[in-house]
Order: C-alpha cells, then sequence, then structure tokens
C-alpha cells in the first residue's frame, strides 16, 4: 500500500520552499532540467515558477520545476518579466493612463 502525500501550498508568497518539497521536485524531474533537459547537479540547479508569481502563478508544488540556474533559469526569469511588463503597459493603456509630458 502506498502513502498519498498531499500537495504543499504556501500559506504565503514569501513562504520558503521546505527541502522536502524540493526533493520531491527534484526527483519528479529525474534529476534532469525541465527546460533543456540536462542533468542537475548539487548547486546548479534552482526550483522555478512555472507560472511565476508576478503573472499570476501559485506558490505551491504543482507550479514549481526543478531548472538549471544558466541558462534556462535566468533566461525563464527574463521572460516572465518581460510578459509582466508588457502586461502592466497593456493594462495601462486599457484604462486610459496617459504617459507624463
Amino acid at each position: 500500500m502506498t502513502r498519498s502525500i498531499p500537495e504543499w501550498i504556501a500559506q504565503k508568497d514569501e513562504a520558503i520552499i521546505p527541502d522536502r518539497v524540493k526533493l520531491r521536485i527534484f526527483e519528479r524531474a529525474n534529476g534532469h532540467c525541465q527546460k533543456c533537459t540536462r542533468k542537475l547537479y548539487p548547486g546548479e540547479w534552482d526550483i522555478d515558477h512555472i507560472i511565476a508569481l508576478a503573472n499570476g502563478g501559485s506558490h505551491r508544488e504543482n507550479n514549481l520545476q526543478a531548472l538549471c540556474c544558466s541558462p534556462c533559469h535566468s533566461g525563464k526569469t527574463r521572460e516572465d518579466v518581460k510578459a509582466k511588463a508588457t502586461t502592466y503597459r497593456k493594462k495601462k493603456a486599457n484604462l486610459g493612463f496617459k504617459k507624463k509630458s
């Protein structure tokens, strides 16, 4: 009989991801980067939000993935920031905010 482990869900966006959850994410990825499939080594990988918190993602286990630090995690972070800026700019335009002259 196997025991089902409940999904970890943070109470706050600032919550630190517990080591047991990091281990489960690493094992779920079979020790490989979820983006480039490179083998992950200690100190050379990060936990990443699949949908960034800034873009409406949740701070929970099923929204986390293992990525190699560079170039995958740093590249994805740049993409997330760019997407957030684009969304913000479009919202401002749709609400009629004007640029200061």
